[in-house]
Order: structure tokens, then sequence, then C-alpha cells
């Protein structure tokens, strides 16, 4: 199995993590993080709950009486409970991966305010043009690499790169314009070792409307496509 660097770095933090149960916890006093992520013909979708804001370290465990579950037009299903180092994630894994296609997150609580209408819809796919995989690169040369894709959509988009051999690159989210040029010094290590294969990312990213019964939120769809790059020193 393969990790990228963001879960490699969240399993760095999540050693810090605290714990508390939802009981202890208004609706008001959290911060829900909703994920969507399109991987070939299945769409994954994860959910977890912080007291305060997006940088709290302290998760919180729902208690059997509060549930979280998503849906689309055709599938529903409650969200599977996974915990590692204090950090309490809510996982299933659903088949709509059409475009525009719309998830519902819902937290149910018994005892407290219900937040039931978390919603994001999937963004369209992505296919890079340029550079073609498997293509050569010459860190030596200095040149920009010029990364192109098909469809511009008003979404968020964010490229990587990354290397044994190549300083990690990282535009952040960005306007998607379908195009973005790597300058040849960002990625170029202040003393080359050799080469290697790197890879390239497009991610497309849609944030959709987190319901207001929570203190604050996040929920997010995301399409990705990975290519690979022959580094020459």
């Amino acid at each position: 199995m393969k990790y990228n660097a963001q879960f490699c770095m969240l399993l760095f933090t999540m050693c810090a993590c605290a714990e508390v149960k939802s009981s202890a916890i208004n609706t008001d006093g959290m911060y829900a993080n909703f994920d969507l992520y399109v991987e070939g013909s299945l769409v994954k979708a994860s959910a977890s709950f912080k007291v305060g804001d997006a940088i709290s370290n302290t998760y919180i465990e729902l208690d059997p009486a509060d549930t979280v579950s998503a849906s689309n037009t055709t599938e529903s299903m409650a969200l599977t409970h996974a915990e590692l180092f204090n950090a309490h994630v809510y996982n299933g894994v659903f088949t709509v991966t059409e475009p525009d296609a719309e998830y519902t997150f819902a937290l149910n609580r018994e005892n407290e305010t219900s937040a039931p209408n978390s919603t994001v819809s999937l963004p369209m796919g992505i296919q890079i043009t340029t550079p073609s995989n498997n293509s050569t690169y010459s860190l030596s040369s200095g040149s920009a690499i010029e990364i192109k894709w098909e469809n511009r959509t008003e979404d968020l988009i964010n490229v990587e790169m990354s290397g044994d051999c190549v300083n990690y690159f990282s535009t952040g989210e960005i306007t998607d314009s379908a195009a973005f040029t790597i300058v040849g010094s960002d990625i170029t290590p202040d003393e080359p070792i050799g080469g290697c294969d790197a890879t390239i990312t497009v991610e497309r990213l849609r944030q959709g409307n987190i319901d207001p019964a929570y203190e604050d939120g996040s929920v997010k769809a995301r399409q990705t496509v990975t290519i690979t790059l022959q580094i020459d020193p």
C-alpha cells in the first residue's frame, strides 16, 4: 500500500492527539471534517470531529447515541469507526462517481442537536495531457515543467511533485486554469543526488456546505491523477 506525504504527516500529528466522548460536547462546540475521495470506480468517504477548530488535536469519539452517516441519491450507510493514536475517524465506501453527484453527511444525536445536512458534490475527473507519463526530465537543464490538463473548471486545484532526487513541491489550493508551470529551481536540490522516478499529482478539489449546527467545519470532494517522470541528473 502506498502512502502520500499528507497521510504520513497525519500519522505524525496523530501521535499527540487527545480524545473526548461526544456526550461531553455540544454540537455547536464541534469542528466537523468530511472528505470524499474518488479512487477508480469507488468513492471513499471519511468523517472526523474535533473540539473547537481545525487546528485542535482533541478528537471526538461518538457515543452509541450519536452516529454519522453519508448518502447519495442511491446509497446510504453508517460510517464505520476507526481509531489510531487517539484520532477517531469514520469511513465508508460508495460507488456513485459521476461528476456533480451530491453527497450528504449527517450527524444524528439522540440527546443533542443533530447536524444532518453537510453537502458536497463530486468534481470532474482530471486527464493530464502534458507531460506524458514516463517521459524524461533533466534536472541539469534547469528548464521549467509545463503541466496541462483537460477540462478547466471553477473548482480548486493542487499540483504536487515529489521524488527521492527532487525537492518536494506543492502549489496549495489555487484556481483551476488547466495549466501550471513548475520552475526548475523549485525542484532542484542544492546537492543533486542522481536520478529517480518522480511523481506529479494534480488534485481537483470542490468545497461544499457545512451544516450550521456545528461551530465550524469543512466538507470537500477530491479527484486526483498521478503521472511518473523519469528524472535524469
